[in-house]
């Protein structure tokens, strides 16, 4: 599936930096995923790509940037802005947003499994998760959904470390 949607170096990228991603993709879900394209990847700085492949737990929260516990089908995707509540998680000592952001209902701030929010703006024209337009929206895959997107994103805490292209 990933080389008929051009998912290629998506794919490689999961393998490299696996450290569990493999194992959250093929569980229960459902997930959806804003998986950039071959060409996204090729649009990133040569300097941002070799130090992601050099250091695989940053390149595995990028990965993990890119993928939403929920099905959010295109059609559901509206704008907004990021999520203002929080829960505590056991034993995880971190927060967390709240169950509310997974909600399309109340804005497309999405929480995502790097624990940090991606911003849904729609327009007449597109959809874009955070700087990325949805290029190839609602692909089935047997535990959610699979929008392919034209840029990697890159979390806002890391964006220092990586500045996005």
């Amino acid at each position: 599936m990933a080389a008929q949607l051009g998912l290629n170096s998506f794919t490689s990228a999961l393998t490299l930096a696996d450290y569990g991603i493999t194992k959250i993709l093929e569980g229960r879900g459902p997930f959806t995923v804003f998986a950039p394209s071959d060409a996204a990847f090729s649009a990133l700085p040569v300097t941002t790509l070799n130090a992601l492949r050099n250091n695989p737990l940053d390149l595995r929260k990028v990965l993990l940037y890119h993928v939403v516990p929920g099905f959010f089908p295109s059609s559901s995707l509206t704008n907004g802005t990021p999520p203002k509540h929080y829960f505590y998680q056991p034993n995880k000592h971190k927060r967390m947003p709240s169950l509310t952001s997974y909600l399309p209902t109340l804005g497309q701030s999405l929480a995502t499994l790097a624990n940090e929010p991606l911003i849904i703006t729609r327009t007449d024209n597109a959809i874009l998760a955070g700087t990325g337009t949805i290029i190839g929206p609602d692909n089935r895959a047997t535990n959610g959904l699979i929008h392919i997107i034209h840029h990697v994103q890159i979390p806002p805490s890391m964006q220092a470390l990586y500045p996005p292209a």
